[in-house]
């Protein structure tokens, strides 16, 4: 995770809470993206479509990183442990 990533950089100074529509928002882009193919009926519709397609894979592979992450989050910020910890700071 980095800056260079354009999913990291919209998530990175978000309240946990505010995480799961944002990425919702964006796997329903991607879904879309992937959904043109079924579209695509000359060849130069199919050209276009491989085109982006490198791109819709590397957005959804960081998105499920992203996922991956916020669920993990969201899993330590619900345990007693973790409240304990912010009420003693």
């Amino acid at each position: 995770l980095n800056s260079n990533d354009r999913l990291f950089a919209e998530v990175r100074d978000r309240h946990i809470n505010a995480l799961q529509p944002l990425l919702r928002a964006r796997a329903e882009e991607v879904k879309a993206g992937y959904d043109e193919r079924h579209a695509a009926q000359t060849v130069s519709e199919m050209r276009s479509f491989l085109k982006k397609l490198g791109g819709m894979q590397q957005q959804h592979k960081s998105l499920a990183t992203h996922v991956n992450v916020a669920q993990d989050l969201h899993r330590r910020v619900q345990r007693a442990e973790f409240e304990r910890r912010l009420e003693a700071e």
